[in-house]
C-alpha cells in the first residue's frame, strides 16, 4: 500500500516537472515574447486532455497544440498584460497621494488587478477546452471568477502559498511551480466548468 502511494506521489511530481519543462521549452521556442501565452494554453490543454497520463504528452502533440493556439494565446497574454500594466501604473500613482478617497481608490485598483489575474487564468483554461469567439471567452472568464466564492478562496490561498514557496525555492520556477499551478487551477475549476457545460447545454436546448 505504501509503495503504491509513493509511486503515485513521484508520478505526480514528475508530471509537474514535465509540464513546467514543456512550458519553458515552448516559451523559448517563441522567444519568450511570443511564446508564453501559447505555452500556457498548451500545458493546460495537455493536462485537461490526458490528466495524469504524462506518457501521452509527446513532443509532436505539444507542438501541434502550441501552433494551433499561437495567435490566440499571444492575444490573451498581451491583452491581460496591458490591462495589468495600466492598473499597476495607476496604483503606483495613487499610493503616492494621501487622502481617504485615494486609499479607497487603491483598494479598488488592487481588486481590479486581482480580478484581472484570475480572469486571465480562467481565459487560459477556456481557450484550452472550448472553441469560442474572443468576446465570449472574455465574458466567460470574467463570469467564472464570481461563480463560486469557495473556489475563489481556494485559488487565492493556493496561489499565495505557491508564490511564497517559489520565492523560498527559486528553482521551482523552472522545475515545478508552473506545472503545479496549472494542475491545481484545473482541478479547483473543474466544478465550475461542469456547471458551465450544463448551462451551455441548456442554452442550446
Amino acid at each position: 500500500m505504501l509503495g503504491k502511494y509513493l509511486e503515485t506521489f513521484f508520478n505526480r511530481c514528475y508530471l509537474f516537472i514535465k509540464l513546467s519543462l514543456i512550458f519553458w521549452g515552448l516559451a523559448l521556442a517563441g522567444g519568450l515574447i511570443f511564446g508564453i501565452g501559447p505555452a500556457l494554453v498548451t500545458i493546460a490543454n495537455l493536462f485537461g486532455e490526458y490528466r495524469w497520463e504524462f506518457k501521452q504528452m509527446k513532443v509532436s502533440v505539444c507542438w501541434e497544440i502550441y501552433k494551433e493556439n499561437f495567435k490566440r494565446g499571444n492575444l490573451l497574454f498581451y491583452i491581460f498584460s496591458a490591462i495589468s500594466l495600466f492598473l499597476s501604473y495607476n496604483l503606483y500613482l495613487s499610493v503616492q497621494i494621501n487622502g481617504l478617497i485615494f486609499i479607497m481608490i487603491d483598494f479598488m485598483i488592487i481588486f481590479a488587478l486581482f480580478y484581472t489575474a484570475l480572469s486571465f487564468w480562467f481565459a487560459i483554461l477556456i481557450q484550452s477546452q472550448y472553441d469560442c469567439q474572443l468576446k465570449d471567452l472574455f465574458k466567460l472568464a470574467g463570469a467564472l471568477v464570481f461563480m463560486s466564492f469557495k473556489n475563489l478562496l481556494v485559488l487565492t490561498i493556493g496561489g499565495i502559498l505557491l508564490l511564497v514557496v517559489t520565492y523560498k525555492f527559486p528553482g521551482l520556477i523552472l522545475f515545478g511551480s508552473i506545472g503545479f499551478w496549472i494542475v491545481f487551477l484545473t482541478n479547483v475549476a473543474q466544478s465550475l466548468f461542469e456547471q458551465l457545460d450544463q448551462q451551455l447545454i441548456a442554452a442550446e436546448n
